[in-house]
Parts: structure tokens; sequence; C-alpha cells
């Protein structure tokens, strides 16, 4: 693992201050209309997602000749901006995230449903999926391309779970033309960065 960037991120008072409040109320049982609005972005406190594509495209912009395959990332940075940034920064590369149980895609009679409710009339399949380069794991798998709503358009969309777990996580990759097996065995080296964070920060 070699870091070629980083930045620090600075939460904005205000927000922090206005989502503290509004989780309160919420607790309370206020309605929406009645609890103070969400501060408008203040570009002096850029967001994690913000701070990440800065990277991405300093990358892009510092070494034009050097050659990325994936771009990895988890649930926070799983919107259509962040995937679709990263991709016009890299426009040969996938990119690899994952998305909420509750976020909707189109069904083929044109109905939105969520994630959960969508791949639980299906069976998953059983394959062995190679982890971070080295072991081979069983899990159970289910692939799709499908339209996400959120994003405004088809993204190939996985639910993996490992032996064990008892709910789908869900993968979503920007290059449609993939396997779903090589999306899910690249999403697996993102722990790798995991720990070289840990091991940064002892």
């Amino acid at each position: 693992t070699l870091p070629v960037d980083y930045r620090f991120y600075n939460p904005d008072p205000k927000l922090s201050t206005w989502r503290q409040t509004n989780k309160k109320f919420k607790k309370q049982n206020i309605p929406a209309k009645e609890r103070p609005k969400r501060p408008k972005p203040n570009p002096d406190y850029p967001t994690k997602e913000t701070l990440a594509l800065n990277m991405i495209e300093s990358l892009s912009e510092r070494f034009p000749s050097l050659e990325i395959k994936i771009i990895t990332a988890d649930a926070l940075y799983g919107t259509g901006n962040f995937m679709d940034k990263a991709h016009q920064a890299y426009p040969n590369t996938q990119v690899i995230t994952q998305l909420r149980k509750n976020q909707s895609v189109r069904c083929k009679n044109g109905r939105w449903v969520p994630l959960k409710k969508y791949f639980s009339r299906q069976e998953g399949v059983a394959v062995d999926l190679i982890v971070r380069g080295r072991k081979s794991k069983r899990v159970t798998m289910l692939g799709h391309r499908l339209e996400v709503k959120a994003h405004g358009k088809k993204r190939f969309v996985i639910a993996l779970k490992y032996k064990g777990e008892n709910e789908y996580r869900y993968l979503v990759a920007s290059d449609l033309s993939w396997r779903s097996i090589d999306i899910a065995r690249a999403y697996t080296l993102r722990w790798i960065v995991e720990v070289f964070i840990e091991d940064w920060k002892s």
C-alpha cells in the first residue's frame, strides 16, 4: 500500500450543531416542518466526499500516465455524484462502493423497491471468493444490472454476505461489463487500506 495524498476533514460546526439538535427533536417526535432547517453548505468546510474527489482529481492531474484499475470506497461515498466524478477523472476505471439497503432500484415492472426487498425475492448463489488476493472464502452472492433511483442511471449492484452473516451488504459498480465475482473480489482489497490507516494511527 502506497499513500499518495491525504486530507484532514474538519466538520462544519453549524452543521454539527444542527445534526445534534435535529436528532434530539426527532426523538421527541417533532415534525420536520417544525424543526430547524439544515444549514447551507459552507465552502470553508468541505465534505468528506468533496475531499476524496479532490484527491482523485489531483492524482489524475499530477500523474496522467498512471493507470488506475479500481477506485473503492465505503458506503459513505455510495452516491451518484462520487461515482460519476471519480469515473470522469479515470474513465477506464471501475468505481466500486456500497449502497444502503433502503436505496431504491427499478424492477422489470417499472416499480421502485428497496434493495433489501428486491434481493429477498431470489435465492443467493454460493461461490468461492478470493478475499484480499489471498484466501478463498465461501460467500452467497447475487448480481444484477439495475437502475438506481438516487443515481439516476443503471449500475451493477451485488448482494453479498459471508458465512455466518444474516443480511446482505450491497456493492455497486460503475462499469457494467465486469463480472459480479470480479467486482466483489476487487472490493475486498479496500480492507488493505483500512489496515494501513489503522497502522498509521498507532
